[in-house]
């Protein structure tokens, strides 16, 4: 883009009066003010909408927002209180709007066998991605704040225990996991271990090439030079990854809704199910999951009526008679 405008990075960004930050924010497709991109926008002679997407500002936020930003308000405002500088909370005569869990979306088991074969295909840290967040079930922060230090090779045991995250003017940082039940130990089968242990040589060896150029940030998902990935890039690259596929339309969070849902419906228990998930107790995961649950109680009634009321043997009994 730059190039075949006459520009380099550096004097692109000095004759929008951008950062060259926020000019690499731009090129890696993750956001940026809609000052900056005007800039751009007035420097290559194009409109807004040809280069950027703009999004709905008129979009109502959703009531999981309104909760929070409700909780917060309250929360200073109790504060104030406390402190004799207002009389009452206001927010305590206001009630935030309930939660309606939507249906989730995720695959069945022959779907993520088929995205597992799909992914052999791609970058060896591209599978790292699809195979924790399927066989864990983490968050996607959680397996971008993922650690070397977290893995326990031995025990084949994942142990989370943070939360990387990116805000604009803030960058990525690290951050607690969402809340204390989700720092949390899962067990993985050994052929998800044998994939570290191949990705760890192969980000060795990347290191070895880097020299002094390496950030030792000592995390899993890493940038070329060892930084931090930014979690954005996880997400915009599954959406090209899904996109190129025969599977629905997913997104990466779905992995997640997948991984729980397979295991409610295959018997594991929704406490031990709770517990991987890093829900602070079982009836989140009942409330999300409702679904898995239903389809297992079926199964289970099923069950039940074909060893209570066995229909083959009674058949045969008749025939015989």
């Amino acid at each position: 883009m730059f190039r075949s405008n006459g520009f380099t990075m550096e004097s692109f960004a000095k004759s929008s009066n951008i950062s060259i930050r926020t000019l690499c924010e731009a090129c890696n497709n993750r956001p940026v003010s809609i000052q900056s991109a005007e800039k751009i926008c007035h420097t290559l002679d194009k409109t807004l909408a040809e280069i950027f997407i703009v999004p709905n500002v008129k979009q109502k936020l959703d009531f999981s927002t309104i909760r929070k930003h409700h909780a917060v308000l309250s929360s200073i405002l109790s504060t104030a209180v406390k402190w004799q500088l207002i009389p009452y909370n206001p927010c305590e005569r206001v009630q935030p709007p309930k939660l309606s869990h939507k249906d989730v979306l995720y695959l069945d088991e022959k779907q993520a066998s088929h995205l597992l074969d799909l992914v052999q295909s791609d970058t060896l840290q591209h599978q790292v991605i699809v195979v924790l967040a399927l066989y864990t079930g983490m968050r996607r922060g959680e397996i971008c704040g993922l650690e070397w230090k977290d893995i326990n090779f031995k025990y084949a045991i994942i142990n989370v225990s943070r939360s990387s995250l990116y805000l604009p003017g803030k960058g990525i940082f690290t951050d607690e996991t969402k809340n204390t039940s989700s720092i949390r130990p899962i067990k993985v089968p050994d052929h998800v271990i044998q994939l570290l242990k191949k990705y760890r040589l192969q980000q060795k060896e990347q290191r070895l090439k880097l020299g002094d150029r390496w950030q030792n940030s000592g995390r899993i998902l890493v940038q070329w030079n060892g930084a931090p990935i930014h979690p954005s890039t996880v997400t915009n690259w599954f959406h090209t990854f899904i996109l190129n596929s025969d599977l629905p339309d997913i997104h990466l969070h779905s992995i997640r809704h997948t991984n729980i849902t397979l295991q409610i419906a295959g018997g594991i228990p929704l406490t031990t199910v709770a517990a991987r998930a890093g829900h602070a107790n079982s009836s989140t995961t009942s409330k999300i999951y409702a679904h898995a649950i239903q389809s297992s109680e079926e199964a289970a009634s099923q069950y039940l009526d074909n060893i209570l009321r066995p229909k083959t043997a009674t058949h045969g009994k008749k025939n015989m008679s």
